[in-house]
C-alpha cells in the first residue's frame, strides 16, 4: 500500500506486537522496541522495502509523558526510527472532547507529519443531549517529537455532520473533501461544494494547496462551476469575502461548528486570501496561479476559445506560456486543450491579450498532435516535446524550429551522424517549398541542435553533443563540469588554430 510520498506500507495489528496489551500505560519507547522485535523475526518473510508500518487498533496511554491518542491507528517510521500519531493536549483542540478516526498519513518530514482522518467533536459530554460534529475528511498537521497537533486545515464552510440533529435546523448545503494529491508546493486537494436553488441542486468545486514547506498556510488554487456573477466579483475584488458570503447563504450557522472553525482559535488554518495579482479565467474555472511567467502579467487572463470546448468535460484546457509585452497590458498566451483521460494534444491554440484566440495546426508543419507528449514555456513561446524525442520551439509569430533531436539516431543506424547529416539537408530543403504531402509551412532549424545522451554509457557517463547545422560538425563536451544548470554550445569560432581543430564556444 502507499502514500503520497510512495511509501510502503505494511499494516500490523497492534495484538501482534510483543507487548502486553492488558495495560494502558505504554510508552514510545517501548512501543518502537515492540516494533523492531517482530520486525526482526519477519526479515526472512519481508521481500518488500517497507518504510512505513501501520499499526491498527491504536489505544495509546502514556501516563509518565501525559499522551493520550484515541485514534484507531498510527504508523512507524522505519527511516526515523519513530512513532507518527497525534497525541491529546489539553491546550490544543485536540483534547478529551475530540476523537479521530479513518486516519491516514498523508505525508512527513523530519519534523512534522500530516494526516486525513475524521474528527468527531463532541458537546454536552455524558450529558441526556449530548451530541457529536464529525468532519469528514478534514486535514491537520502534528510536531512528531511532542506528537502535539500544530494546525488544522480547514476548506471554506466545511459544515459537520451532526449526530443528534434535535432543535437543529438541517444545512441546506453540503461539503465533501473528494481528492487528495502530492505535489511539489505540497497537498492538493478538491472540495465539492453541494447547495440548492429552490429544488435544484448544484455544486462548485474548489482546489487547495496546503503548503508543506510553509507550515500554517492553506491556499486556495482554483474554483470552477461558479454563477457569473459571482466569479466576475472574484476577478475584480481578488480577494475571497465574495465567495465565502456566496457559500453561506444557503447554510445555516451552527454554534458548535463555528467554535471549531473560528479564525480566533489559534490551531485552526483558514483559507488565506489569493497572493497573486493574476487570475486565469478558462471557461467556468478561475485559477490563481502559484508561480512562474504567468504571474509577470497582472489583472485576469481569460481564454478567449469556444465556451462549449472550454467547459465540456471531455477535454482539458491549459495556459500553457504567457509571453509579455513592452507594455503591461500587452501580452500573448498559448493554450493547449488536451482529452482529459489520455492528456493527449487535441488542439494549440495562440490568443493576443484579450482578442480572439486563434488554432495553430501542427499537421501545417507535418507534425500530429498524436506525436506531442509534452508542450511548456520556453524562450518567449512553447517548447514541443516529441514521441520520437525530437524537440521544437513555437513563437508568437507561428515559426517553428527543430531545436533537439533524440539518441534514436543511434539506436536504429551503426553510422548515425551520416543519416542525421542527410535528415537535416532534407529539412533545409522544404524551406524552399518542398514539402512532404499535408504540410504547408516550413520548420526551420536551430544553428546548434542538442542531441540527447546519445552516446550515455551509464547515467555517470553521458558527454554533451551538438550538432552544427551550418558546418555539418559535431560538438561534444567529454567531461561535463559540475553545473546548477545544462550547459549550452553557442556555436564554433571562425578562425581555425593551427593544428587543424575547430574550436569550440561553449557556455
Amino acid at each position: 500500500m502507499l502514500d503520497g510520498q510512495q511509501s510502503i506500507f505494511y499494516s500490523l495489528n497492534m495484538a501482534q506486537l510483543p507487548i502486553n496489551q492488558d495495560t494502558n500505560n505504554r510508552h514510545d519507547d517501548n512501543l518502537v522496541q515492540a516494533v523492531k522485535s517482530y520486525l526482526l523475526k519477519q526479515k526472512q518473510q519481508n521481500t518488500h522495502a517497507i518504510n512505513i508500518i501501520r499499526l491498527d487498533n491504536f489505544n495509546y496511554s502514556d501516563d509518565e509523558n501525559a499522551l493520550t491518542a484515541k485514534t484507531e491507528r498510527c504508523f512507524y517510521s522505519l527511516q526515523q526510527g519513530a512513532l507518527l500519531y497525534t497525541a491529546d493536549h489539553d491546550d490544543t483542540i485536540f483534547n478529551d472532547l475530540c476523537v479521530r478516526y479513518h486516519v491516514e498519513l498523508i505525508y512527513h518530514n523530519e519534523t512534522f507529519a500530516w494526516y486525513q482522518g475524521d474528527i468527531a467533536l463532541i458537546f454536552d459530554k455524558g450529558q441526556r443531549n449530548e451530541s457529536r460534529e464529525y468532519y469528514k475528511n478534514v486535514f491537520w498537521v502534528s510536531h512528531i517529537a511532542t506528537k502535539k497537533l500544530k494546525y488544522v486545515y480547514l476548506p471554506l464552510l466545511h459544515l459537520p455532520m451532526i449526530s443528534n440533529m434535535q432543535d437543529r435546523p438541517r444545512p441546506a448545503a453540503g461539503s465533501e473533501i473528494v481528492q487528495t494529491q502530492l505535489s511539489d508546493q505540497g497537498i492538493v486537494f478538491e472540495q465539492e461544494y453541494t447547495y440548492f436553488v429552490g429544488e435544484v441542486k448544484k455544486q462548485i468545486h474548489l482546489i487547495y494547496l496546503i503548503d508543506t514547506h510553509r507550515l500554517g498556510s492553506l491556499r486556495l488554487l482554483e474554483v470552477r462551476d461558479l454563477p457569473p456573477e459571482v466569479m466576475q466579483d472574484l476577478i475584480n475584488r481578488r480577494h475571497l469575502t465574495v465567495l465565502h458570503a456566496f457559500m453561506q447563504q444557503s447554510a445555516f450557522d451552527s454554534s458548535a461548528g463555528a467554535q471549531f472553525s473560528s479564525s480566533g482559535h489559534p490551531s485552526i488554518v483558514n483559507v488565506s486570501a489569493p497572493q497573486s495579482v493574476t487570475t486565469v479565467s478558462i471557461g467556468n474555472k478561475l485559477i490563481w496561479p502559484l508561480s512562474g511567467n504567468i504571474t509577470t502579467v497582472s489583472g485576469n487572463i481569460s481564454a478567449n476559445i469556444d465556451f462549449n470546448l472550454l467547459n465540456n468535460s471531455d477535454y482539458l484546457t491549459t495556459l500553457s506560456a504567457v509571453i509579455k509585452g513592452e507594455q503591461p497590458d500587452h501580452y500573448h498566451c498559448f493554450w493547449s486543450v488536451t482529452q482529459a483521460d489520455s492528456y493527449q494534444l487535441h488542439q494549440l491554440y495562440l490568443q493576443a491579450g484579450q482578442a480572439p484566440a486563434i488554432e495553430v495546426r501542427l499537421s501545417d508543419f507535418g507534425l500530429q498532435n498524436s506525436e506531442v507528449v509534452s508542450i511548456i514555456a520556453a524562450e518567449q513561446g512553447i517548447a514541443i516535446g516529441m514521441k520520437n524525442g525530437d524537440g521544437y520551439h513555437l513563437n508568437i509569430d507561428q515559426q517553428l524550429s527543430l531545436k533537439s533531436v533524440a539518441n534514436s539516431w543511434q539506436r536504429e543506424h551503426q553510422h548515425w551522424l551520416i543519416p542525421l547529416i542527410q535528415a537535416m539537408r532534407a529539412l533545409k530543403e522544404q524551406q524552399s517549398g518542398a514539402f512532404i504531402t499535408g504540410q504547408i509551412k516550413a520548420i526551420a532549424i536551430a544553428p546548434i541542435l542538442a542531441i540527447h545522451n546519445p552516446l550515455r554509457v551509464n547515467d555517470h557517463d553521458a558527454p554533451s553533443i551538438w550538432y552544427d547545422t551550418l558546418g555539418e560538425k559535431l560538438l561534444i563536451c567529454p567531461e561535463m563540469p559540475n553545473a546548477a544548470t545544462p550547459w549550452e554550445a553557442l556555436g564554433m569560432m571562425n578562425d581555425v588554430p593551427p593544428c587543424g581543430d575547430e574550436s569550440i564556444s561553449i557556455s
